[in-house]
């Protein structure tokens, strides 16, 4: 106790500094507990480059009812990593949704091109639902 007495008493300007840059970070931190939405917009801007951010930004906005822009998002993510099935079906369905069947359908061939070996019992119950109209998301 006493030295945390000398040090703020000898160097003030030096424990003004550290607090104020303390509280600055945690005013800027304390938004991601609000809700969920701010964890999901904090983690994009912490890593504009993580495509898992991006998705669940998108998911955030299919929760909304937002579905373009989900799209808009999903799109995002796609950027980042091409290949992501998950992605190629969210934004599938979401074409779907928008009656942009062209789209759809080719972003469907690229999903099941890029279908995760090894996944294929567990992702045709899904496919079959999407074949025949009935569209859910794979978060």
């Amino acid at each position: 106790m006493l030295a945390l007495a000398t040090l703020i008493a000898n160097y003030p300007i030096i424990v003004a500094v550290i607090l104020t840059i303390y509280i600055t970070k945690f005013i800027v931190v304390m938004r991601m507990y609000q809700d969920d939405y701010w964890v999901m917009e904090a983690a994009v801007i912490e890593d504009p480059k993580a495509w898992f951010a991006w998705h669940m930004r998108g998911m955030k906005r299919w929760e909304a009812q937002s579905y373009r822009e989900a799209l808009i998002n999903w799109v995002m993510a796609k950027l980042i990593s091409p290949k992501e099935f998950k992605l190629l079906f969210n934004i599938s369905v979401v074409l779907r949704l928008l009656k942009k069947e062209q789209e759809a359908k080719e972003y469907f061939a690229l999903a099941l091109q890029n279908m995760i070996p090894g996944q294929e019992e567990e992702l045709k119950p899904i496919i079959d639902d999407y074949n025949k109209g009935k569209l859910r998301l794979l978060t």
